[in-house]
Formats: C-alpha cells, structure tokens, sequence
C-alpha cells in the first residue's frame, strides 16, 4: 500500500528529480491490502522486510494466519474490473486536469500486475515494475495474465528481485512477446541478482548491498522516466 515502507519518499524522490506530478492512489480500503492491522501482519510473514531481524517464525505465523482472511478477502475482490473504473474515470481525469501530457506508471509486486492491465491503454507511454508479480498475482486472482501480456502497448522495465518469477526475468516470457512489440527495443528487463522481493521500497539501506542497488534502480527508472514522458 500507499504506507508500506519507502513507497511515498520515492514518490516524493520522482517529482523532486523529474519535475512531474506522483500520484499515489489508494486502491484498497485502509490503505494497504487488508488495512492497516491485517495488511503488516500477512505481509511481515509473506514477504519480511529484506535485511530485516525478525522475531520468531510461530509468533509471526500465528499473527499472519489470524489475519490471513481479512487480507484474502479484500485481495480477491480487488479484481481489474474493480479497480479499472476508479483509474480511468477518477486518477487519470484528475492528472490531466493537471495539466498532465504525458502518464507514466510505477508498481510494486502486485503493481506490476497493476502495469501489466494499465498498459494496454493509450493513456500511459511507459511503465516500471519493481520486484514486479505480475503472474503470480493473476494466478490467485484467477486472471488472465497471458492476454493482459499481449495487450500491453507501452515500453516496461521490469527490474526483478532473484526470487522473483521467470516469467518476469531477462528469457522469460514477458521479455520473448514484449521484444516482438514495436516498441520491442525500448523495454528494460533484468535482476538485480543479490536483491530479495521488496527491496525497493522495503529493504534496509543501512545494508550496503541494498543502499547500493535501491539507487541503482531509482537511477535507472528516472532514467526510463526521462525518455518515455519526454522530460
């Protein structure tokens, strides 16, 4: 969610460096996936905080499987033709109201799902997935991430953790159809091979290895940024 470790500071980071307009909408109720109580408690047992010291497996088990279906619950619902509505007819609107000409777009693990359905439409010129879960968010939700794939019309980097998917990593699918695009040359695909799911926004940078690449992939988004919204 929105909350959920360094997500606004990076949005602030982007405007400051681009000179553009972040929008970090809410796309579940309380914030984050769950709320504010049984979104931390899944996510702290799912996906720790990289470099974290975490307490012991059963306290941290029992929490998350206590607060596993409220989590689930709001998971499921937010389908894509839930949330579809809320994006084309209340964000973009208001970005361009703005004065917005060009919308790029940016995701975390189920943000890259996100991506993956956003891109399809002319609204967007680009998109960047960080530790992006594209396919294994669509397998849970039942969704049709193959087609959501062909559809994409916009160049994508995809900047993967090493436990991530292969689908997502440089030989994998995404990277086989997204070459055959015309903007096939444009896409960025590649692992960060000493990164685990969620350094971006989550990792501990007082871990060097972290502090190291989270600047390296906020360079390389400004970067693909700059090109794509013609900044």
């Amino acid at each position: 969610g929105v909350r959920s470790g360094r997500t606004r500071q990076i949005c602030d980071d982007l405007a400051d460096a681009l000179g553009v307009i972040v929008v970090a909408p809410y796309f579940f109720n309380g914030d984050g996936c769950g709320g504010l109580v049984s979104g931390p408690a899944v996510e702290n047992f799912m996906s720790p905080l990289p470099g974290s010291v975490q307490r012991s497996f059963l306290p941290r088990f029992f929490q998350a499987l206590w607060h596993l279906p409220t989590w689930y619950r709001e998971f499921k619902s937010t389908t894509w033709e839930a949330i579809a509505p809320k994006l084309y007819d209340n964000i973009v609107p208001k970005v361009k109201s703005r004065g917005a000409k060009k919308i790029g777009l940016l995701g975390y693990c189920w943000g890259g799902w996100f991506n993956c359905h956003a891109s399809s439409s002319p609204e967007f010129a680009c998109a960047v997935g960080f530790h992006p879960s594209p396919v294994r968010v669509a397998k849970n939700l039942g969704d049709d991430w193959k087609k959501a794939l062909d559809e994409i019309a916009c160049p994508q980097m995809m900047l993967n953790a090493k436990e991530d998917d292969a689908e997502t990593k440089p030989g994998g699918i995404f990277e086989e159809v997204l070459s055959k695009k015309p903007f096939g040359a444009e896409n960025v695909i590649t692992t960060f091979d000493d990164m685990r799911h969620g350094w971006m926004n989550r990792g501990l940078l007082s871990d060097p290895l972290v502090a190291r690449d989270y600047e390296k992939g906020m360079t390389m988004a400004k970067t693909f940024f700059k090109k794509h919204l013609e900044l």
